[in-house]
Formats: structure tokens, C-alpha cells, sequence
């Protein structure tokens, strides 16, 4: 995932898992794209959740990895490459929600879109931070 905006260009991972405690374990190594989420050139919404922390002092720096989704503003550029394509979306959304009310939609119904979240570290524990993006085109990979 490529966001030159706020400086983020960071491997997706692919886990099969929903179990909590190994999503965790995943997420110390950066980004992973949601089991039930659709997978890029499908379809539907790709999820691709990434933890954040502002304390001052963090060992694992991937524990940062979108720390600044929140800076992110409608028309932004993400770019999300796999498979020999690089799908690009614009941020059509960003918001602060909670964890207990928000539902992302996953449906295959309503389009092709990438929503990015991760916990608010300021606010309390169930805040989380979601950026919307739709897709606007596909261009073959530089790698």
C-alpha cells in the first residue's frame, strides 16, 4: 500500500484468520487486508486494518504503520499493488468512529472500495479511525 501523501508505502498482508489473538500477532508486521474482505480486483470492499500509536516511545515501528490515515483528505491518491496491477483509489471519506457502532460494509453489492482503519491512540479504546476510498482505475505494476 502506497500512500505518498502522509509518506506511508508499506507490504499488505494476507492473513486466513479471524481469530483475535493471531490477527494481533500478524499486525506486528504492518497492514493485513480482512479474511472477509474482498481481495483487490474483486468486487466489493477491501478492509486493510494497521495498528497506530503515538506513545513516545515505540520499539516496533510497524505499531505506527497508519499513524497518519487520520491526515488523509477526500481526493487523496492510495495505491494498493498485488498481482502484477496496481489498483488506485481516492479517499472519499475519513472519519473518527467507534469500534461498537461502526458496521463497514463488506457486500459485494455497492461498488469496488478500499476502507483503511486503526485505533485511535488518543481517544478511548474502542475509537477507531476509518478512511473510505473508492476505486478509479488499474494500471500494470512497476515491480
Amino acid at each position: 500500500i502506497v500512500i505518498s501523501t502522509i509518506g506511508l508505502d508499506l507490504p499488505v498482508q494476507n492473513p486466513a484468520t479471524r481469530d483475535i489473538a493471531a490477527l494481533d500477532a500478524i499486525l506486528q508486521a504492518g497492514p493485513a487486508r480482512y479474511v472477509d474482505s474482498a481481495r483487490l480486483g474483486e468486487k466489493g470492499n477491501v478492509l486493510i486494518f494497521a495498528h497506530s500509536s503515538h506513545l513516545p516511545i515505540v520499539n516496533n515501528q510497524l505499531y505506527k504503520a497508519f499513524n497518519r490515515i487520520n491526515e488523509l483528505k477526500t481526493g487523496d491518491s492510495v495505491t494498493v499493488s498485488g498481482g502484477g496491477i496496481s489498483y488506485i483509489y481516492t479517499v472519499t471519506n475519513v472519519r473518527l468512529t467507534d469500534a461498537s457502532e461502526e458496521v463497514i460494509d463488506l457486500s459485494t453489492t455497492n461498488g469496488t472500495h478500499l476502507t483503511l482503519s486503526t485505533c485511535d491512540t488518543f481517544g478511548k479504546k474502542s475509537a477507531r479511525w476509518v478512511v473510505e476510498a473508492d476505486l478509479v482505475g488499474t494500471v500494470p505494476s512497476a515491480n
